[in-house]
């Protein structure tokens, strides 16, 4: 019995020493890597069987702020997110429950203004909606989360740039 016990506990402390040693190859790895790419800052989790056995943040979170990653941090994504919420659209598109021609209006909340009724899901998706930036509205802020009304109610108040499918702007206004 005692043997047994014995044996679990270095198998324990050979597994211990060998997780310790590629954790450190893995820091070393990713430290390495955001150097020779100027990564200023990102988080991991390493998951097996629906378990997280790792999970750290390496450098900076916020620039601006120089606070530093960690396992929890929340990043912006920016742009890189118009990808999924084209995809997230063009489902129930294809499902027959959404038009691409449809006002925006018809799945906005009731306070979206009646300028926008002209712009269509297809304007959004393409830039052709006339819709400014939320850059350019100076009263937003990027500490804070809206929500859809908040957000309508920050931007409706500025004219259109141009009619609906006149031009093209590009906009992150689309991926909020």
């Amino acid at each position: 019995m005692y043997k047994k016990g014995l044996y679990a506990i270095s198998i324990l402390l050979i597994t211990a020493a060998f997780s310790s040693i590629y954790a450190d190859h893995l820091d070393k790895f990713i430290e390495t890597q955001m150097k020779m790419r100027k990564i200023p800052g990102l988080s991991i989790a390493i998951l097996r069987d629906g378990k997280v056995i790792r999970s750290r943040g390496y450098g900076i979170a916020d620039l601006e702020s120089g606070s530093p990653a960690n396992a929890a941090t929340v990043y912006e994504i920016g742009s890189i997110s118009k990808q999924f919420a084209s995809e997230a659209v063009m489902l129930p598109v294809e499902e027959g429950k959404a038009n691409l021609d449809d006002p925006i209006r018809k799945y906005l909340p009731q306070n979206a203004p009646e300028s926008w009724q002209k712009i269509t899901v297809r304007n959004l998706l393409n830039h052709t909606s006339g819709l400014k930036d939320w850059t350019e509205v100076k009263e937003f802020s990027y500490r804070r989360e809206y929500s859809a009304e908040e957000f309508i109610d920050l931007v409706k108040g500025f004219p259109l740039g141009f009619q609906p499918g006149e031009n093209w702007l590009y906009s992150i206004l689309t991926c909020r």
